[in-house]
């Protein structure tokens, strides 16, 4: 449980984050996807490791002090050593982030699923932009060609996705206008953002728009903003209601 100076901080961590991805892209054009994966720039290197760090730092709070890595072999571990298999074995039945989803806000919209390939199976293939932060770490030379734009917005995505999984967090979402009331008493609206995967809410942020409740998303069409309390946003960044 994070007391709320250091939630402040974390909020503080991920507006610097933002803000200087908002300096990168305002001399970059921003279209398509695959466009998004040509750019690459040294700055854009220590953006994906710093994001991920807070990442991997935050899924470790929520773990465990100790657990048991599963087969016959199985160890048993502290949080400490935990990894990111350990943080989709042991959290992702309450987290729910491989079925949380954003929509881009900048350029054309896109949906986001950061963390749709997460997966507790060391043998597969981890999620991309955290395979890019694994190799920065150990090789930021040879790795940098690796740092792409789009690998930093999956990146920044999934720290914003993970922050509103954690209710000491969510609790200071209206405070940094991450959530707008819509009219409805803060008294009672932030109880029931605290509520982790349990609220109708959009959590804002100038790069996303993020669903505090999983959805089934296959295309950006398929949303409905009526279907959330703080659509407003949304709405107008779609053009549609």
């Amino acid at each position: 449980m994070f007391d709320e100076e250091i939630v402040i901080e974390i909020y503080e961590w991920y507006e610097n984050i933002e803000s200087r991805l908002s300096e990168i892209i305002g001399v970059v054009p921003f279209s398509s996807v695959k466009e998004l994966e040509k750019i690459q720039s040294p700055r854009l290197v220590s953006i994906i490791i710093e994001t991920c760090s807070i990442i991997d730092t935050l899924l470790r709070a929520q773990m465990p002090e100790r657990f048991k890595r599963p087969g016959p072999r199985g160890r048993e571990m502290t949080q400490r050593g935990a990894n990111i298999y350990d943080y989709h074995r042991e959290l992702e039945s309450v987290l729910k982030l491989t079925q949380t989803q954003s929509v881009l806000l900048k350029g054309k919209p896109i949906l986001l699923s950061p963390f749709e390939k997460w997966s507790s199976n060391s043998n597969s293939s981890p999620m991309p932009w955290w395979k890019v932060y694994n190799r920065l770490k150990h090789n930021r030379i040879e790795a940098s060609k690796e740092a792409n734009l789009l690998h930093c917005i999956h990146a920044l995505c999934a720290l914003k996705q993970v922050m509103t999984k954690m209710p000491d967090v969510l609790r200071l979402s209206l405070r940094f206008n991450w959530v707008q009331n819509a009219g409805m008493n803060p008294h009672f609206l932030l109880p029931m953002l605290q509520k982790v995967n349990d609220n109708n809410y959009i959590a804002y942020t100038d790069f996303f728009a993020t669903f505090l409740q999983p959805v089934a998303l296959n295309q950006v069409d398929d949303i409905e903003p009526m279907r959330f309390g703080n659509h407003a946003k949304l709405s107008g960044h779609l053009g549609w209601w």
